[in-house]
């Protein structure tokens, strides 16, 4: 009598799971290994999962129709970028830049990118930052950031970048998106100091 054999089908993980946790507004700590894939992530029209769609957003005293709505989301945007910028110089973030780059990707509209050399002033700026956007423009973040030498704030249409030197000089982030053009500010260069000498790069450390 012929015997019968069962096949057994075999579960087998799947191997393209990738951690959605290494993108560009991860909400874990970050590290020499999810800094690079916050980069890489950045140039991608895609998401991570904690917003789905990255269009500028139109506040309640902008929101009109047509032409108007795209116009005041485009106005409102910028001038949101540009008072993050100016909480940065007030904490005493230097190079602060704005970029647009609205025509360069379809997640946000302009980054504002900026140095610290302290982790007291990193959380300084975020916590400013953060209370400003909240108190004035009634806007929440999107991530939460951490105390790397590479931290963002996520508002949806802007996006702050902050970095101390020598991060910023490695992944330079200007001219990653260097199609994009730079906002003139009201405020820096003009009304800088005489140039400093900047402190040393500081032993920075993730831990409470």
């Amino acid at each position: 009598m012929a015997s019968l054999t069962v096949g057994k089908s075999v579960c087998r993980p799947s191997t393209s799971f990738r951690c959605q946790h290494q993108t560009l507004f991860g909400l874990v700590p970050s590290s020499s290994s999810n800094v690079a894939a916050r980069l890489q992530q950045s140039a991608a029209p895609r998401r991570g999962p904690i917003r789905d769609s990255r269009r500028p957003t139109v506040s309640s005293r902008t929101a009109t129709t047509g032409k108007e709505a795209s116009k005041g989301a485009d106005i409102s945007s910028k001038d949101f970028a540009i008072a993050i910028a100016k909480v940065a110089d007030d904490v005493k973030c230097l190079d602060v830049v704005v970029l647009d780059v609205a025509p360069v990707v379809s997640w946000t509209s302009f980054l504002v990118v900026a140095t610290v050399f302290s982790k007291p002033q990193l959380l300084a700026a975020l916590a400013r930052v953060e209370k400003a956007a909240a108190e004035t423009y009634g806007r929440s973040k999107l991530n939460l950031p951490g105390s790397s030498p590479w931290e963002t704030l996520d508002f949806g249409d802007v996006v702050l970048h902050l970095f101390t030197a020598e991060q910023r000089e490695y992944y330079d982030i200007e001219s990653f998106y260097a199609a994009a053009e730079e906002v003139e500010l009201p405020f820096g260069s003009d009304a800088q100091p005489q140039q400093q000498q900047a402190p040393q790069p500081p032993t920075w450390s993730t831990k409470a």
